[in-house]
C-alpha cells in the first residue's frame, strides 16, 4: 500500500489498484447512487439483455446476467443497455437506469466457456440474444440490507452485486442468423468473427458481450474475457480492421475542426489533410472525478503503422475515440490524420464508461465542421475555445505537422 497522489489517481482511474487499496473516490460516488432493496432469494426480471464478467481473481472470475428485479416491456428493458440513447440524458439519469440492473454472479473459470456450468450457460444465451429476455435467478442467500450500485471508468455503471447459484431463461432467446453462424463456426478466429459481426451490422455494444463470454473463435481457444478487457479489445480489433480501408482513400483537401460536449466532457477533433495517424490528448481539470488539481496533459498516439503496445496513458478511451474517427473517415471514403483533445470538467462527477468517449466523438463528427487552410489556423481557433492552453505543443502529431507545408502551396 502507498499513499495515493493526484497523478496516481488519474493514471489508475479506480481500475488498476495502483495504491493497493479499494478506491476511496469510487466509494464516495457509490454512496451517492440509488440503492436497491431486495427481499427475496428468487429474482425474476427482463434482461436488456446484458451480462458481466469480472476480472478479480483471474483466471477464476465471477460472471452472470444483469437484470432488473421486475418484468419490463421490451423497449423499456432495451433502454437499460443502449449507450447511444444515453447521450440525451443526464449523468444522474444514466446512473439511475443502470443502478436498477442487479448484477448476479457465480464463480467460474475462464476456460468454462467451452463447457459452461448451468448459470454460465444461461449467461451465454443472453449474450447471444437479439432482444430483451425474461430470466429467473436464485440467490445463494436472501439479502437483508439495501444494496449499492457500482461505477467503473471503462465498463458502464451497474447495480449491486449478489451471488447466485441457479438461473434460467423464462422464454426462448432469439439469436440472429449471423450470430448463430459465427457461434457455431469452429475455424474462424475471434478477431475474424468480431469483424464479420460488425460488417453484418452489429454494434460494438452487442459484440463486446459475445467476446467476453467466450462465444467467438476457435473452440479450443475460447475463454471468458473480463468485460473491462473485452470492451477495449473490441474497439481495438474493429479499429485495426478499418485502418487499411482508410489508407486506400484520398486525403481531405483542408483542415476540419469539430467540437461537442457530453456529460461534462468537452471534445475537439481536428482532421488534417495528410496520411492516416491518430493522436489523443486529455486533461483532467481541477475538481473533475479524479483530479484534486488540474492534471498534466496525457497523450497516446500512433502513425499509419499502428501501435506496438497498449495505450497505457489514456487506456480504453483511446481505442473508443479512434474507432469513431475511423468509422467517420470510412463512411466519407477519405483519409486524414486525426487529433482528439478531451477536457474533463468538474461536471463529470462520476465515471460512466468509455461509451461516453465513443459516442461523444461520433456526435462531434456528425456536426458541421469549421474549415481552415492551415493547421496553425485550426489550432489557434481551437485553442481560443479551450480552458487549458498549450495542448498543441504537447502533441506529437501536431508538432510534426505544424511546420509542414502542402505541395499545393508550390503549384502556380
Amino acid at each position: 500500500m502507498v499513499t495515493p497522489t493526484p497523478e496516481m489517481c488519474i493514471a489508475c482511474k479506480g481500475g488498476r489498484n495502483l495504491c493497493g487499496e479499494p478506491c476511496i473516490l469510487l466509494a464516495k460516488i457509490d454512496r451517492r447512487l440509488p440503492q436497491l432493496r431486495i427481499t427475496s432469494q428468487d429474482i425474476q426480471g427482463t434482461s436488456p439483455p446484458s451480462v458481466f464478467v469480472g476480472r478479480y481473481g483471474y483466471p477464476n472470475v465471477s460472471a452472470g446476467p444483469l437484470l432488473p428485479p421486475l418484468h419490463l416491456e421490451h423497449p423499456k428493458a432495451a433502454s437499460l443497455d443502449d449507450p447511444a440513447a444515453w447521450t440525451h440524458g443526464s449523468i444522474e439519469e444514466v446512473l439511475g437506469m443502470r443502478s436498477s440492473l442487479l448484477r448476479t454472479r457465480a464463480r467460474v473459470r475462464v476456460h468454462d466457456a467451452r463447457r459452461p456450468p448451468p448459470i454460465l450457460g444461461v449467461t451465454q444465451e443472453l449474450a447471444l440474444a437479439a432482444r430483451p429476455v425474461d430470466a429467473e435467478v436464485h440467490l445463494v442467500k436472501r439479502p437483508n440490507l439495501e444494496l449499492v450500485a457500482r461505477v467503473d471508468d471503462t465498463a458502464t455503471a451497474m447495480g449491486p452485486s449478489v451471488e447466485a447459484d441457479r438461473a434460467r431463461l423464462v422464454e426462448n432467446a432469439p439469436v440472429p442468423r449471423l450470430v448463430d453462424r459465427l457461434f457455431e463456426d469452429t475455424h474462424a478466429k475471434a478477431a475474424t468473427s468480431v469483424t464479420e459481426l460488425y460488417q453484418g451490422g452489429l454494434t460494438p455494444y452487442k459484440i463486446e458481450p459475445m467476446l467476453s463470454l467466450g462465444l467467438l473463435g476457435v473452440p479450443t481457444e475460447r475463454r471468458l474475457v473480463p468485460t473491462r478487457w473485452s470492451i477495449t479489445a473490441t474497439d481495438d480489433i474493429l479499429g485495426r480492421q478499418l485502418v487499411p480501408r482508410v489508407l486506400e482513400q484520398p486525403s481531405l483537401d483542408r483542415v476540419e475542426v469539430y467540437a461537442t460536449r457530453l456529460h461534462g466532457n468537452e471534445f475537439h477533433v481536428l482532421l488534417l489533410p495528410t496520411g492516416w495517424s491518430f493522436d489523443m490528448i486529455e486533461v483532467w481539470m481541477k475538481g473533475a472525478m479524479w483530479a484534486l488539481e488540474t492534471s498534466p496533459f496525457i497523450e497516446d498516439w500512433e502513425d499509419w503503422r499502428g501501435r506496438k503496445g497498449y495505450a497505457s496513458h489514456i487506456t480504453g478511451a483511446y481505442y473508443a475515440a479512434r474507432l469513431s474517427v475511423l468509422e467517420h473517415l470510412t463512411t466519407r471514403r477519405r483519409q486524414a490524420a486525426a487529433f482528439v483533445y478531451r477536457e474533463i470538467t468538474p461536471d463529470y462527477w462520476a465515471p460512466l464508461g468509455v461509451w461516453v468517449i465513443r459516442e461523444a466523438v461520433k456526435l462531434a463528427l456528425q456536426s458541421q465542421p469549421i474549415s481552415f487552410e492551415t493547421t496553425s489556423d485550426a489550432i489557434a481557433y481551437t485553442e481560443s475555445r479551450t480552458r487549458r492552453k498549450g495542448w498543441a505543443r504537447a502533441s506529437k502529431l501536431l508538432g510534426d505537422l505544424r511546420g509542414q507545408r502542402r505541395i499545393t502551396e508550390y503549384v502556380t
